[in-house]
């Protein structure tokens, strides 16, 4: 059963309480109604002994025919053998019988398959090839003579068989009691009884086995059961079918006898086939546990009216299912747990049957096949999965109504999901219903959900179908207290609000703090379920051992201290962490990433019984398996208060790395003598074959992701750190996890710079040590590890999944925070991490009197394409806007579609508007969208489901430059400073510009002097170029020069020239001006923006522009 649940978009909406409810059972909206008849199932009878016990069927059957076995505990219990009696169409008695027909046996579970009596082909679908019958054994077998095992005793159930079949597994059961006296089921092939039956003969019967009570018995009714030796899948359920070899020797022998496996199977029945031993026997389950670790263990019981238990080798049949309860119908209905079979019990909150679980057997809620979320796609939607089970060989119907958006309680044709009612293929398969455009305020309503071979349609929401399932569901939508968006900020009385889900996948955060006192670090994204790993930044080897803990992971923020083992941490600590959302998920760039949790109780360490043996750690292997693993990860609770670390292995031996074959995350608490509470144990499994470099272009942010080699060494080793090489020094943060365990008293790893003034990532390399704790020996040297290890370009580097403008990715804010500049949230960082200002991906331009352009970089880190969208409220010739965003406001092009990133980046998007006013002075507001929805000319307001909305107020002013190119280029030192290049004065200038004390100290010098003194300045990395900006006006009015700026990896401006380029005196018709920025790189994409200074004082900035130097 599970509790209430809250269920969160990917972006923060409101909220749906959703209560287990299930079989229709919402009060006053009319009762839906299926008929269910049951196929297949398997159930265990516990405790049974001597006298008879009723057992309760989850479905109900027309005819069952039932086949059951002992599990007998140890071989020292009196033999016994399986009899039932009194079957109904829900239940049927079950006891144990000893052979003497005395009392005595000893409380036993006993294993029960029950299938509807007829004939059944399922293979189409998964399932098996089979069918269940009864006949009536007249004769009696056994060893004395006076029975015999004469095959004309048995009865020929072969021209009875509606099917045929190549290897026969048959089970069966004596099925009545007519006669107080112990007998059993046996089969053969009709000719000798130590033959199995084939497809060409069966014949089952009634035996006594030894007993020397010499007179007929009464007739019984047989049940049996014949499959077709296979095995599959259907609903989501494996099976097995199957006869296994004669090796399966007497309980006084040596048992268990056991059959391998493919698969671990937990319910199902055996049945001996064929009579080897002549004596008379039956299988039996053997040991507390038959079925455990993929095997099944066996023996042949037998009676002991005159001698032992030993009995000659046997085959047995067996089929098996995966779960305790297994069971299958050829009718449809949702979810693993078909519907439970009850009168109508409505309530007011659809609870009525959900605790009435008619199983009796505790197989659980019949309600897991739908889930519920909400999202704004733009508007808010409701999205309902169904995990539909179509076990026929047709299509059948599935359909879905919500009462709403105005309550009115009752499911009418009109409130059915926006898709109708579906058609859904036989098989397995998630379905998918939405309800949009809901209200966003607080309120309760219900759903249906009806599932039936049925032609069903939308007026079908109530009545009686033939088969099936309904479950209803009351829904409350909760308003969020605080919902965390990307808002524009334009006058919203005016202009109407627009907001935007966010799509984080991965952000990396530097976090500190000092003792032992938790501190909460703030999340850049809003996530589902985030799952977080952390590694310690020590400054010197000398420092205290630590390892970070993490406690109260949320979806934006969590608590992180620094713990030191067995003793009390003081003074300050560093750590990095990063945060990535749970899930199987795909890089922008395509790498595979999987996210996950684990609860453990488990625990490993040097001191302890259990040592390192991989049976102490959690197997979390994702299906497809990764090729080459890195695996990062966390202790993510502190449920106790004790110290642990997280560790890992391929499930096979400690010393050996997560791989293809496995893939096992624990706790240990190394040296320490005593065990821990169960933790919450958060991994991260990175894809690294194919590469392990990420570009910034195709993800927002460059990384490298790799298991290093086996070299890092102890806190303690001489001399710490060591180093992995990296593929570029741009690589600035990280975090590392050690890999596997080779050394026995345990450790973690940990980031070490190679002094005090360095940081641990940088020039190319990533700098390591392994850390342990002092509780045993007192020394922290350990023997070499490998250390899996994800270093990115910059710190606190943030990466979506979704599109957005510009190259910060949106803020969050939890409402509108519009104003009369459109800058309400332009310097509200809500990363908390110094990102800048959002708004840095639009740029407007006053291309030509009358006409103004947008140049808008666009991101799209999605794996499907965007739309990106741009209005400008385009004012009357007096100047005056109407105050809103019109469909006609749209620019040109359109909305235009932006392809998912690629390691090329992105070029910018221009949007046009012409025919503007050129006379007057105005003032009027712009706003851009970009979306994985497709956005259109009509949603310039409205909610988004992923993306960026930025708005601009656009002030028009004849005094504004006109820029007619700004572009970037190398230019070769020698051409500046070489005998042919500028004259002293110029040298002098631009030295000034970065010294000026050494300009003035160098005024009369050489022209050679002041040379080398400019090129210290001009080339430092000695490349012998300079890049230089080259910008043109078209007009200039009232400018009295001119700053660059350029962009730094991290997001931050950092001016060129300290002194402001002065503007030509014949600017009013235009200029060309040129700027050298010796600490461009000229390898990189580079971005620069230009401010324009004034006469009247106030600044204006252009760009930002996006350059390369163009390949020669």
């Amino acid at each position: 059963m599970f509790a209430n649940t809250n269920i969160h978009a990917a972006v923060d909406v409101p909220q749906l309480s959703v209560p287990e409810t299930d079989y229709g059972d919402a009060a006053g909206y009319g009762d839906a109604g299926h008929q269910q008849s049951g196929l297949l199932e398997t159930v265990v009878a516990s405790g049974v002994g001597d006298a008879w016990q009723t057992v309760s069927l989850r479905t109900v059957y027309d005819s069952p025919v039932i086949v059951c076995t002992r599990e007998l505990d140890n071989a020292g219990l009196t033999e016994a053998g399986v009899r039932v009696n009194n079957r109904t169409n829900n239940s049927f008695d079950v006891r144990l019988q000893v052979p003497s027909d005395q009392p005595g046996s000893a409380a036993s579970d006993v294993y029960c398959l029950v299938a509807e009596e007829g004939d059944y082909d399922l293979t189409a679908v998964g399932g098996p090839k089979f069918e269940a019958r009864t006949t009536e054994a007249t004769e009696t077998n056994g060893f004395e003579l006076f029975f015999g095992w004469d095959s004309a005793d048995t009865v020929n159930i072969t021209p009875a068989l509606a099917q045929t079949y190549t290897s026969p597994v048959v089970l069966g059961q004596v099925m009545s009691f007519n006669d107080s006296r112990y007998s059993q089921f046996w089969t053969h092939d009709c000719t000798d009884r130590a033959n199995p039956p084939t497809g060409a003969a069966i014949c089952v019967g009634k035996h006594v086995g030894k007993n020397d009570d010499l007179t007929v018995r009464n007739n019984e009714t047989l049940g049996y059961m014949v499959f077709e030796s296979a095995s599959g899948t259907i609903n989501e359920r494996n099976w097995v079918a199957a006869v296994g070899p004669a090796f399966v020797e007497g309980v006084d022998n040596s048992p268990p006898y056991t059959y391998g496996l493919t698969g671990n199977f937990v319910s199902g029945t055996v049945t001996q086939t064929a009579e080897i031993g002549g004596q008379g026997g039956f299988a039996v389950l053997f040991g507390g546990d038959p079925l455990a670790d993929g095997e099944l263990d066996l023996a042949i019981d037998e009676d002991t009216t005159f001698d032992d238990r030993t009995h000659l080798a046997e085959r047995v049949a067996y089929f098996l299912m995966e779960t305790a309860e297994g069971i299958l119908l050829q009718e449809p209905y949702m979810g693993f747990n078909p519907g439970d079979r009850e009168d109508p019990q409505s309530d007011a909150n659809a609870l009525a049957d959900d605790l009435n679980d008619t199983s009796v057997r505790g197989v659980g809620s019949d309600e897991t096949g739908v889930s519920l979320a909400l999202s704004f796609t733009p508007t808010l939607t409701l999205t309902a999965t169904v995990r539909a089970q179509n076990p026929t060989a047709g299509d059948v119907t599935l359909c879905g109504w919500m009462d709403g958006p105005v309550v009115n309680g009752s499911f009418d044709a009109g409130e059915v999901a926006e898709e109708g009612c579906v058609a859904v293929a036989p098989g397995s398969s998630d379905q998918t219903l939405t309800w949009t455009g809901l209200p966003e305020s607080g309120y309760t309503t219900f759903l249906r959900f009806r599932i039936s071979s049925d032609l069903l349609t939308a007026a079908d929401a109530v009545g009686i179908a033939t088969d099936g399932e309904a479950e209803d569901f009351i829904v409350e939508v909760i308003p969020p207290p605080s919902p965390e968006r990307d808002f524009g900020d334009a006058p919203e009385v005016d202009y109407g609000d627009a907001f935007h889900g966010q799509a984080p996948l991965l952000e990396t955060r530097e976090v500190s703090g000092s003792g032992d006192n938790w501190t909460t670090v703030n999340l850049r994204g809003d996530y589902q379920d985030p799952v977080v790993v952390c590694t310690p930044i020590l400054s010197s080897a000398g420092d205290a051992e630590r390892v970070i803990r993490v406690r109260n992971v949320a979806s934006e923020s969590f608590e992180v201290r620094a713990q030191r083992p067995g003793g009390v941490f003081v003074g300050n600590w560093q750590a990095s962490c990063l945060v990535v959302e749970a899930g199987d998920s795909t890089l922008p760039d395509g790498r595979r990433i999987v996210a996950g949790t684990v609860e453990s109780d488990l625990t490993s360490g040097s001191t302890l019984a259990a040592g390192w043996l991989t049976s102490q750690t959690e197997n979390v292997s994702p299906a497809p398996a990764f090729t080459e693993p890195a695996v990062f990860g966390q202790v993510m609770s502190f449920n106790d208060t004790r110290f642990s670390a997280f560790w890992s292995n391929n499930c096979s031996a400690r010393t050996a790395p997560p791989d293809s074959g496995g893939i096992c995350v624990g706790k240990h608490v190394g040296e320490d003598t005593s065990g821990r509470g169960s933790e919450t144990l958060g991994y991260i499994i990175v894809e690294t074959t194919g590469g392990t470099i990420g570009s910034v272009a195709a993800n927002g942010a460059a990384y490298e992701v790799f298991l290093g080699t086996d070299s890092i060494q102890g806190v303690g080793g001489t001399p710490p750190p060591y180093t992995y090489a990296l593929s570029s020094s741009d690589y600035v943060s990280g975090v590392a996890i050690h890999a596997a365990m080779d050394g026995a008293d345990g450790g973690w790893a940990v980031l070490l710079p190679p002094n005090a003034m360095t940081d641990p990532v940088s020039a190319g390399e990533i700098n390591l040590a392994i850390d342990e704790d002092t509780i045993g020996d007192g020394e922290r040297n350990h023997t070499a590890e490998q250390v899996a290890v994800w270093v990115f370009d910059r710190e606190n580097a943030f990466v979506t999944t979704g599109p957005h403008l510009g190259v910060i990715p949106p803020d969050l804010e939890s409402a509108s925070q519009y104003s009369a500049g459109a800058d309400g949230d332009d310097t509200n960082d809500t990363s908390e991490v110094s990102a800048g200002n959002d708004e840095d991906g639009v740029t407007f331009t006053y291309t030509s009197p009358g006409t103004i352009q947008a140049s808008v970089t666009v991101n799209n880190f999605a794996d499907t394409d965007a739309t990106v969208c741009a209005w400008l409220d385009v004012p009357n010739l007096a100047g005056v806007a109407d105050g809103s965003f019109d469909v006609s406001d749209l620019g040109t092009p359109g909305c235009v579609t932006v392809s998912p990133n690629t390691d090329v980046p992105q070029a910018p998007v221009l949007f046009s508007w012409n025919g503007l006013p050129t006379s007057v002075s105005y003032s009027t507001y712009a706003r851009v969208r970009i979306s994985t929805d497709a956005l259109t000319a009509a949603d310039s307001t409205g909610g988004a489901s992923d993306g960026e909305v930025e708005d601009y107020q656009i002030v028009v002013d004849p005094t504004a430059v006109t820029l007619a190119s700004f572009g970037l280029e190398a230019m070769p030192i020698e051409q500046f400073v070489g005998s042919e290049g500028a004259p002293v004065q110029v040298l002098l200038a631009m030295l000034a510009s970065w010294d000026e004390s050494q300009a003035g100290l160098l005024e009369d010098s050489s022209r050679e002097d002041i040379a080398a003194a400019l090129i210290d300045y001009l080339d430092p990395d000695g490349d012998g170029q300079v890049a230089q900006l080259i910008w043109e006006t078209v007009e200039e009015r009232g400018t009295l020069g001119y700053y660059i700026e350029r962009r730094s990896n991290s997001g931050h401006w950092t001016r060129i020239n300290n002194r402001m380029l002065p503007s030509l005196p014949i600017a009013p018709m235009g200029a060309q001006y040129q700027l050298l920025d010796p600490e461009a790189d000229l390898q990189q994409v580079l971005h620069y923006r230009l401010i324009e200074q004034e006469a009247r004082g106030s600044k204006r900035t252009y760009g930002p522009f996006v350059l390369e130097v163009p390949s020669r």
